[in-house]
């Protein structure tokens, strides 16, 4: 298969690291394939290309970070990031300057200030090649919010967007919504995700005529692994005989990582057990925090920071006895399926990937959204578990996660969904 994987993200970085590892997985398996991105390194390996030089990157970097700056003010609830739909970032000639085979397909994540939908469109018409697209949040199919929370605009037109505080019904998001259909009514596309983003895309406007297909994300199973919990704890200097929590975020003030929950539940926890019982539990935080909040965790905590994602941040999976993911508006986490992979059990509420990866009292529990209550019980529940019956959760964890995220399954499973369109195009 000859395979073009584009992404507005950093594939040596963060989340968007999840693009080279799809891309290793394609080479490796021996397809031809091209990975395109809008940043630039040096240390970038002959298949991964960037649309911009160094001098031509940085300028692209400040000059989003200036239309940022100038921007109108936001509701930061919804991520108004995309609010450009046709601004053109990139002509889509230097993106096809970087192919030298014919394409059978595209591969498109994290769309951020890189291509739009005309260049998906002209991509499409160019090669003949479908298209796609596989969202990390909801920005593809909305008006310019990576979060629609309780908003239905993206189903209909978007306009009086509560995440530009307008009152307007053909505002700025109403137009991107128009602009995106003008393109994308016209592109062969089809689009790819778990169950929570497929029932949303299925329901929004711009997508809601074009085939979708459940595929889940690649994890690289050869990092994200069990190991010896104590030697990770050693590493960490966590204490063998403690029950560890282990929550994390980029950003613990994300209203939508839901971590007020999660602390209303620990309090409650806290209440309801003994002294000796409360001495035996901790909570292992990756990520960022402020003092105030880490001083009002009523358990002992340890404080992990930024993590390597190749390197620490497995091994923070492997020393924890539970990974809890309180996020109340969320894709993924992707968190969610690395913890299974190293066959640490998830707590999580009804969203992203739980309804794909959790089988409650298996790898864990679904907990109805906003019930601090039974995030208690059930947190109480994993740490109370027998030896024996923590060891069977771990291997059925991992065996989950091995089904639906590992580089075997991800590429069989997009070859086959590939075979199915070209079998039956989609018309526009």
């Amino acid at each position: 298969m000859n395979l073009v994987l584009l992404s507005g993200g950093n594939p040596y970085d963060g989340s968007s690291g999840l693009v080279y590892d799809m891309y290793k997985s394609f080479k490796d398996k021996g397809h031809s394939v091209v990975l395109i991105t809008n940043y630039y390194d040096i240390k970038f390996e002959p298949g991964i290309k960037s649309v911009y030089g160094k001098y031509a990157s940085i300028m692209h970097i400040w000059s989003t970070k200036i239309r940022n700056k100038l921007a109108r003010k936001t509701n930061p609830n919804y991520y108004m990031i995309s609010l450009h739909e046709n601004h053109n970032y990139i002509r889509t000639k230097k993106v096809l300057n970087h192919i030298n085979f014919k394409v059978d397909a595209f591969l498109y994540l994290f769309p951020h200030h890189f291509l739009n939908s005309r260049n998906l469109y002209e991509l499409n018409q160019d090669t003949g090649a479908p298209i796609f697209v596989m969202p990390m949040d909801m920005a593809n199919f909305t008006g310019g919010c990576h979060y629609a929370n309780n908003c239905e605009g993206y189903k209909h037109s978007c306009g009086i967007c509560p995440g530009i505080y307008s009152q307007k019904q053909k505002d700025i998001t109403y137009k991107n919504i128009i602009y995106k259909k003008k393109y994308i009514s016209k592109t062969n596309v089809y689009t790819l995700g778990n169950q929570w983003s497929s029932e949303h895309i299925k329901q929004s406007s711009i997508y809601k005529d074009k085939p979708n297909f459940n595929l889940n994300i690649l994890i690289n199973e050869s990092i994200f692994k069990p190991g010896d919990n104590n030697e990770a704890r050693k590493i960490f200097n966590i204490p063998i005989y403690k029950k560890i929590i282990l929550f994390a975020a980029a950003s613990v003030r994300e209203k939508r990582k839901g971590l007020s929950y999660l602390m209303d539940s620990l309090n409650i926890l806290h209440k309801e057990i003994s002294k000796a019982e409360g001495e035996k539990i901790g909570i292992a935080i990756a990520g960022n925090i402020e003092t105030e909040i880490l001083q009002s965790i009523p358990f002992d905590t340890y404080l992990l920071g930024y993590l390597n994602s190749k390197t620490e941040l497995p091994l923070a999976y492997q020393m924890a006895d539970v990974f809890v993911s309180p996020s109340i508006q969320d894709a993924g986490p992707m968190m969610v399926v690395q913890s299974m992979m190293c066959g640490t059990p998830v707590i999580a509420f009804e969203m992203g990937n739980a309804f794909d990866y959790i089988i409650d009292g298996e790898t864990g529990y679904k907990v109805p959204l906003y019930d601090t209550i039974i995030l208690k019980e059930k947190i109480i529940s994993l740490l109370q578990l027998p030896k024996e019956e923590k060891h069977k959760m771990s291997i059925k964890c991992r065996e989950i996660g091995l089904s639906k995220s590992s580089s075997d399954m991800f590429e069989k499973k997009f070859i086959s969904i590939f075979k199915t369109t070209k079998n039956n195009p989609n018309q526009n």
